[in-house]
């Protein structure tokens, strides 16, 4: 396990060095929030608490806002 993380450490920092030098940080900062949630997941799911919901609930909890705002759109768009 120790040498998974080596391993994925080296390989995040080669794919972040470019933006680094490049001092692009709007991809940084989405590269790496992406990063710490899926590292958030993993720990959570290593240990298993049930800390942060999984992908799947949290797709049900928000599916009523997203039918919310496709009808929203919907409207919108006719009046086009």
């Amino acid at each position: 396990m120790i040498i998974a993380i080596i391993v994925f450490l080296l390989l995040s920092l080669i794919s972040f060095y470019p933006l680094l030098i490049k001092k692009n940080w709007r991809e940084l900062i989405v590269g790496l929030f992406i990063l710490l949630t899926a590292c958030l997941f993993a720990v959570q799911y290593q240990i298993g608490f049930n800390l942060i919901p999984t992908p799947g609930d949290f797709i049900t909890e928000l599916e009523p806002l997203a039918k919310k705002l496709l009808v929203f759109f919907e409207l919108t768009n006719r009046g086009n």
